[in-house]
C-alpha cells in the first residue's frame, strides 16, 4: 500500500488519533493479524507522529525512525513459508523496515488497506478519529490492484458520536481510492 502521510489537525486539549496501515489476517478473533503503517496522537493537543508494526492480538511495537506529514509511504505485509515479513519503507525520510514473524496460512486470508482510529488496547474502546482531511490510498493484493481480486474489494465506513471517514468507490485500476474526515 502507497500513501502519504496526511496533515492532522490537532485542536488545543484534543486526545484523538488516527492510523493507516495495511495487513494481513484470517478469522476475525481466531488468527493473528499482521499489520504495519503510522499511526497519530493528538494528546492534550499535542501532536505526535509514528511508525509502528504488529501481530495481534499483541500489542503493536513503535518502530524507531521518524515520520512527518507529507513523508511518502510503502507499507507491505508478505506471507510465505509460514513467515509474515513486514516492511515499512518512508521514501521521503530515506528508512526501510523489516520484520519477520512466525505465522499460520489460516492467517493469510484477507488482506487490508485501512484508515481508521485505533483501538486503546487498555480501555478496549475505538479512540476519537483525529481530523486527517484527505488520504489518498493505492492498494495491491498479490501485486495486483485490491479491486481485481474479488472478494477482497469490500469498504467499510468509520462511523462515530462526533466524527467519522467516508471512504470512495477504487478508481477504474481497481487499487486507488480516497477516505476523507468528515464532522457530525
Amino acid at each position: 500500500m502507497n500513501w502519504t502521510v496526511p496533515k492532522i489537525g490537532c485542536a488545543p486539549d484534543e486526545d484523538s488519533a488516527t492510523s493507516i496501515w495495511a495487513g494481513l489476517m484470517g478469522v476475525p478473533g481466531k488468527s493473528q493479524l499482521a499489520q504495519t503503517g503510522v499511526g497519530t496522537n493528538c494528546e492534550d493537543g499535542v501532536l505526535s507522529y509514528y511508525a509502528w508494526w504488529e501481530m495481534y492480538p499483541a500489542l503493536p511495537v513503535q518502530i524507531d525512525y521518524q515520520v512527518q506529514s507529507g513523508d511518502a509511504m510503502t507499507a507491505n505485509v508478505i506471507y510465505q513459508q509460514g513467515q509474515f515479513q513486514l516492511i515499512l519503507d518512508n521514501e521521503s525520510e530515506h528508512w526501510y523496515f523489516s520484520i519477520t514473524k512466525a505465522g499460520a496460512d489460516s492467517d493469510a486470508i484477507k488482506a487490508e488497506c485501512i484508515v481508521e482510529a485505533p483501538l486503546d488496547v487498555w480501555q478496549q474502546q475505538t479512540l476519537q478519529l483525529s481530523n486527517f482531511g484527505s488520504v489518498g490510498l493505492s492498494c495491491l493484493v498479490n501485486n495486483q490492484p485490491i479491486g481485481v481480486t474479488g472478494s477482497q474489494d469490500v469498504v467499510y465506513q468509520m462511523v462515530g458520536a462526533e466524527q467519522h471517514a467516508t471512504t470512495s468507490p477504487l478508481d477504474q485500476e481497481g487499487k486507488n481510492f480516497t477516505v476523507q474526515w468528515k464532522s457530525s
